[in-house]
């Protein structure tokens, strides 16, 4: 009982554990769907001059990005996630950073070099200090001078001159055998061969070059007729394709599943609009009826964007200025029920299975 109630206590803890993971894994994923995307973008006309900025926050301080845009300075943006850059268009900044970890980089080898240099001065020293006390105990030079009588004396014995006359002649030996032998007639036999094999790669790499030569014609034709083949067999099966779509499109399965996708995406779009657009237009034209024309075609669409839109017309000279700032912020959990509910949503998908089977799955 001892030993069963251990495993189930094990057992509980190991449960208790993969529940809060899981539970902590959850609430990062809801946080990373609920956190909106906090954005801002500006961006003007003047003097024949676009010029673009703006930024964005995720998370508040934790991840953010600016960009910079104008026609002399092209596109400049950065990208950082707390203090560390991600991505970056400033060359300035990019290279001094880089500078200064060379600069660091050098620091610290030179740091090691003066380390590995002390190491070594104190090794000498104590070796200079180990010589010293070895040339206090070496021994008299009486005794040295009869050690080496005594050696030389081993050598000069008959049995060490004769190893060694043996070797020296088995030396010549050897290096008498290494030597060439070639002859003349040797000489002229592998010149014939010499010539005879050029000739003979000569030929091998002209049949091969003429091979690969046909090999590629070949090939090219294969290819010019695989491609008229299948442009012939698009334009017969884009006939029928089109009547078949002709006919999808007017069943009552597609009209439903076009209802349906028109209203999850208008639930999309309001719930990503902006919270605020406000902006500038003035604009005057050679001819002061030129000027009402334009300002009488903008005005159709007025009541849709004269809550946001300033417009300016100006009927005394030519001009075109403009202005505009988007604010607002993007929730991921919007775009994740929007693709859940287009995923399970059953005439969306028939559609989509009978518009697959009519392309033939492209």
């Amino acid at each position: 009982m001892g030993i069963i109630s251990i495993l189930l206590t094990i057992l509980k803890w190991l449960v208790i554990i993969v529940g809060v993971l899981l539970g902590v894994i959850l609430l990062f994923v809801l946080l990373l769907l609920i956190v909106p995307i906090c954005y801002r973008i500006h961006a003007d006309f003047y003097d024949n001059r676009i010029s673009a900025r703006g930024k964005f926050s995720y998370f508040g301080p934790l991840f953010k990005g600016n960009f910079h845009y104008n026609k002399e300075d092209s596109l400049k943006y950065k990208v950082k996630a707390l203090w560390i850059t991600l991505a970056a268009d400033d060359k300035e900044e990019i290279d001094a950073k880089k500078e200064a970890r060379r600069a660091r980089f050098k620091q610290a080898k030179l740091e090691r070099n003066r380390k590995r240099k002390e190491k070594k001065q104190e090794k000498e020293k104590k070796r200079r200090e180990y010589n010293k006390i070895q040339i206090e105990n070496e021994p008299e030079p009486e005794k040295i001078e009869e050690a080496k009588e005594s050696k030389t004396s081993e050598i000069d014995t008959p049995l060490y001159s004769d190893k060694k006359a043996a070797a020296q002649s088995y030396e010549k030996q050897e290096k008498a055998a290494a030597e060439p032998r070639n002859t003349k007639d040797e000489e002229l036999i592998a010149d014939e061969v010499g010539i005879i094999e050029k000739i003979a790669a000569f030929f091998n790499r002209l049949i091969y070059n003429i091979k690969s030569i046909k090999n590629k014609i070949i090939s090219i034709w294969n290819r010019i007729k695989n491609i008229f083949k299948s442009f012939i067999e698009r334009l017969t099966n884009a006939r029928d394709k089109s009547s078949l779509l002709y006919k999808l499109w007017q069943t009552e399965t597609t009209k439903r599943a076009y209802e349906r996708f028109k209203k999850k995406f208008g639930f999309l779009l309001k719930h990503l609009k902006p919270s605020k657009v406000a902006g500038r237009l003035y604009f005057g034209m050679d001819d002061p009826a030129a000027t009402g024309e334009a300002l009488a075609a903008i005005s159709v669409i007025y009541p849709i964007i004269g809550p946001h839109i300033t417009i300016v017309p100006n009927f005394e000279e030519t001009c075109f200025e403009s202005e505009i700032e988007i604010k607002g912020h993007i929730c991921l959990i919007f775009i994740g029920i929007f693709a859940l509910r287009i995923f399970f949503d059953k005439y969306i998908k028939k559609t989509y299975q009978r518009f697959q089977h009519i392309t033939g799955g492209n």
